[in-house]
C-alpha cells in the first residue's frame, strides 16, 4: 500500500492501530484444570489471561467476579522458565507472599487472587479461571 494513502487512512480515522484496544478479560466460574481452561478459552474466547504489565493487571481486577474470593487460574505456567500461553517468556509478575524461588516442576501453574497477586500451584488442581 502505498505509505500516503496509509497515512490518509490513519489520519481519517478509518484504520484504527490496534494498541487502540483493551484487554478484554472474562471471569469463568467452572472449575476447571488449567490445561482444560486453556482449551476452553481458546474455543470460547482467545486465551487464558495474560498480564505482561501493570495497565494488564489493572484492567484484570476490574473483571467481574460475582463475589468469588478464590484463586483463579491465569495463562503463566513453568516450563523450565515463566511462560505465557502464547509461549512467550514472562517479563512481569505479580507476586505475591508466595513467590516461588526455585520451582523445579513443569506442573506449576500461575492462580491470582482477588488482591491481584499471584501465585502457583499444581496444574491438576480444578479452579475458577480469567
Amino acid at each position: 500500500m502505498d505509505k500516503t494513502l496509509l497515512v490518509i487512512l490513519l489520519l481519517s480515522g478509518i484504520c484504527v492501530p490496534s494498541t487502540s484496544f483493551k484487554n478484554v478479560y472474562h471471569f469463568i466460574k467452572t472449575n476447571m484444570t488449567w490445561d482444560e481452561a486453556s482449551q476452553y478459552c481458546i474455543r470460547e474466547h482467545t486465551a487464558l489471561a495474560q498480564i505482561h504489565n501493570m495497565e494488564n493487571a489493572s484492567a484484570m481486577m476490574n473483571t467481574q467476579t460475582a463475589g468469588y474470593t478464590d484463586k483463579a487460574w491465569i495463562g503463566l505456567l513453568n516450563s523450565s522458565v515463566w511462560t505465557w500461553v502464547d509461549g512467550k517468556p514472562a517479563t512481569f509478575f505479580d507476586w505475591g507472599n508466595d513467590r516461588p524461588e526455585n520451582v523445579d516442576t513443569d506442573n506449576a501453574c500461575v492462580t491470582i487472587d482477588t488482591f491481584g497477586s499471584w501465585s502457583f500451584d499444581s496444574c491438576s488442581l480444578e479452579k475458577y479461571f480469567v
